[in-house]
């Protein structure tokens, strides 16, 4: 998994909880602007090891690095009305704070961690959740909280110069039975302490996508070197 991919996770995590609000990921350019109340996504930093625990498959070198993702999480919000004696008109109840605490408990329910566990990750609360109203510069929001989350995923770099897609492991399909369709290949085993690239048969077959940015290229991918299995010993007497 990449930083891609874990922050589109935390992007469907959030549209389940806030189904009834527009969640976006924040500074998007030439987007519409949304009504309140709107959710925000903020990635604010990746943490790795400089060295990360490695192994070969089929003679390609795949490093596995423990990634730590910063999110920033920003709820805006008009409020909820405030019920009067007839007649009177008082400003709308500032419940962003309230409102973002609740996603914290559904962060923390058995709902998510199960969620989290079928996708391999994690996902933790890194500190408070404040009320930020005092920051909004816009007429459409009235109240804005904020809190910040820590996503832990393992991220695959395959190949010699470490750029191959993690799709690029492969695990055999199953031989065909008599008079069945054809084989699919076999799915990951979502069983707790099972790596999934140590199963038998598994290969290595290079698939390359270049970057959004243009990082990375055909020739670079198909950069390989030499390795030996297995070598013979002659003692030499002095």
């Amino acid at each position: 998994m990449d930083v891609k991919k874990a922050r589109s996770l935390v992007y469907e995590l959030l549209g389940v909880f806030f189904s009834g609000a527009s969640v976006k990921h924040s500074k998007q350019p030439n987007t519409v602007k949304s009504q309140p109340p709107l959710v925000t996504l903020t990635t604010v930093s990746v943490q790795r090891p400089l060295n990360p625990p490695q192994k070969v498959i089929d003679g390609i070198t795949v490093s596995y690095y423990p990634t730590r993702m910063s999110l920033q999480i920003d709820l805006y919000t008009k409020g909820a009305p405030v019920q009067q004696r007839p007649g009177f008109i008082t400003p709308a109840e500032n419940t962003a704070l309230s409102d973002l605490v609740e996603f914290a408990n559904f962060v923390a329910s058995d709902f998510t961690v199960n969620w989290c566990h079928q996708r391999d990750v994690s996902l933790t609360l890194s500190g408070e959740a404040h009320d930020t109203s005092e920051l909004i510069n816009d007429a459409s929001y009235q109240f804005r909280a904020t809190m910040e989350m820590v996503m832990n995923f393992t991220q695959k770099a395959v190949g010699y110069t470490a750029i191959l897609d993690p799709s690029s492991i492969k695990r055999p399909t199953p031989p065909p039975t008599p008079g069945g369709d054809d084989p699919e290949p076999l799915p990951d085993p979502i069983i707790p302490d099972t790596d999934p690239d140590e199963a038998e048969g598994v290969y290595v077959e290079p698939v390359f996508t270049p970057s959004a940015s243009g990082g990375g290229s055909e020739e670079l991918a198909k950069e390989t070197i030499g390795y030996f299995t297995s070598a013979e010993i002659t003692p030499k007497e002095e």
